[in-house]
């Protein structure tokens, strides 16, 4: 019999919680890009092997959660420790929540609550977003807070805009904030930090063939167990002491997908308890139904003073109502299973990007959720939602391209085709052609001109100037093609009277691209001296 010794398996994978060695970096509009490659964000998929690339991942989003965190410092937004109630980091176990000082959220007469998923870290809305198009600001409440400021302070949006950008007055301008953290709720002794299951799956093991850590009633912080009881205990002991909200305060709460759902059956179960502090409610991509909450002044309480905004097929537009609850005093004719799909209060477009963990990142539904929360508070102890009209098309997305000079969105037509006609597979080329090249210049524009950038910075110019070859190189063919179809076109319609005329030659031909074509056109394209060097080639070739 053989036996294989633990110290002969192989090292588990370990990698250092630093962008540099990781080998990416942030560039200037606060995406991360990788250092040789600026207009790559991050990959994944870097191994073959499952656990290589899930430490690998856990070490870029230690990274990422540690860069949220200096923004939101800037901003004024710290970390706040439970259930010590310490914004210093304390010895024995703890969650971290979010929060201005006390002393300054004391101070604003509006609070805002955010619940987030607990799939989700502290302070992050989808990492599928921040380590993407959105970068650190936008797949983060970074963006959110920043909106927040610049609401009540205008002045302050040009500063705000530049990345990285933090206040200055920041006993002013902080915003009244308190973001719960129901994913973080593990304790590491170990490591002495607040994880995830996520983050708890990618801790150090004895080698890559062992399991994960066994997670013990130890890990657990008392008072904050499990999501419910921390949305609770967040609830009991800050937002309800008057050492942190003002008790004249209005608090409003917004809730994302299974945060939604477990702060509505509190509310549900408890209604006594949260009534007299909750001002107005935005659940986000909530999967809760009327017939889930059969308190009846739960359900006044949503139909008056709460709106949804979800993931939809009759719009996507955040602006538009897309279905609204039915009136109460219908609901006691209706049987259950009528309800099962009935919205809890008037419900919005989710945004333009279709994913439920993605709805509260879009830029216009913050602003209507803002809008919202800014109605009720112009007559807080009246205000009623007004009968909203269900209203919307089935619609698509929108193809749009940019304008290489400053990045504005434009909507562009590509050799005279318009939005609605389908393109074919050649002009399908060339459109995606030049959104690569657009992304390629973008991320030139934004990659810093430094030492250590140099070698990704000429790596990248190279790769922009073979794909700009390549773009002519497909206009000419999609060119060919489309002089091709109208030929056919013409020939099919010149068929008058049983009489059928031939299109006859205009010229010698020349190759290009795969294809023999008059060499007058390739001359009036632009394209002569291509289609001869492709001869030259050629002949040297022989």
């Amino acid at each position: 019999m053989f036996r294989r010794n633990e110290r002969g398996l192989p090292r588990d994978a370990s990698y250092p919680a630093d962008l540099k060695k990781l080998g990416y970096f942030i560039n200037t509009d606060g995406h991360i890009r990788m250092i040789d490659y600026p207009d790559k964000d991050f990959l994944y998929h870097f191994s073959n092997n499952d656990r290589h690339n899930e430490v690998h991942r856990e070490a870029m989003q230690i990274c990422q959660r540690q860069e949220v965190m200096k923004r939101l410092s800037a901003l004024g937004i710290e970390k706040l420790y439970l259930p010590q109630l310490s914004y210093g980091k304390p010895d024995e176990p703890h969650v971290p929540i979010l929060a201005p000082p006390a002393h300054i959220l004391r101070s604003r007469n509006r609070v805002i609550v955010i619940i987030n998923d607990n799939q989700q870290d502290l302070g992050i809305l989808a990492y599928r977003q921040l380590q993407r198009e959105l970068g650190l600001n936008g797949g983060s409440i970074v963006d959110f807070t920043k909106e927040l400021i610049t609401r009540s302070n205008p002045s302050l949006s040009a500063t705000l805009s530049k990345d990285g950008a933090g206040l200055e007055d920041k006993e002013a301008d902080t915003p009244g904030l308190i973001v719960m953290n129901t994913g973080q709720l593990l304790f590491s002794y170990k490591f002495h930090t607040a994880l995830s299951t996520r983050s708890w799956g990618a801790l150090p093991r004895k080698s890559i063939c062992h399991s994960s850590l066994i997670m013990h009633e130890e890990n657990r912080v008392k008072g904050n167990e499990c999501p419910k009881l921390h949305i609770k205990y967040v609830w009991e002991h800050v937002v309800c002491n008057p050492e942190f909200v003002d008790p004249d305060a209005q608090v409003y709460v917004i809730a994302i997908e299974n945060g939604a759902g477990l702060f509505l059956k509190l509310l549900n179960r408890d209604w006594d308890t949260f009534a007299d502090r909750l001002t107005a409610f935005a659940p986000i991509q909530s999967n809760i139904t009327t017939s889930q909450l059969p308190n009846p002044l739960l359900q006044t309480f949503l139909h008056a003073r709460a709106r949804q905004w979800s993931v939809a097929t009759l719009s996507s537009d955040p602006r538009v109502c897309v279905e609204t609850p039915k009136p109460l005093h219908l609901n006691e004719e209706k049987e259950e299973a009528d309800m099962d799909m009935e919205p809890i209060c008037p419900m919005f477009g989710g945004g333009e990007y279709g994913i439920g963990e993605c709805v509260f990142t879009d830029h216009c539904v913050q602003k209507c959720v803002l809008d919202f929360f800014d109605e009720v508070e112009r007559s807080p102890g009246f205000f009623s939602n007004p009968e909203f009209v269900v209203s919307g098309s089935v619609h698509g997305g929108t193809e749009r391209t940019f304008d290489d000079k400053d990045g504005v969105e434009v909507e562009e037509q590509v050799f005279g085709w318009s939005e609605e006609q389908q393109l074919s597979v050649e002009q399908a080329e060339v459109q995606y052609m030049r959104e690569q090249i657009h992304r390629m210049h973008d991320s030139l524009r934004k990659t810093p001109d430094k030492d250590e950038f140099s070698t990704g910075r000429a790596n990248l110019q190279k790769r922009i100037k073979k794909a700009e070859t390549k773009l002519e190189v497909l206009i000419a063919k999609a060119e060919i093609a489309a002089k091709k179809e109208g030929e056919k076109a013409a020939e099919q319609s010149s068929v008058v009277d049983g009489e059928k005329w031939e299109t006859v030659d205009q010229g010698p031909k020349v190759e290009i691209a795969g294809s023999m074509v008059d060499r007058e056109l390739v001359r009036g394209a632009g394209l002569l001296d291509i289609a001869e060097e492709e001869e030259e080639e050629e002949g040297v070739g022989g």
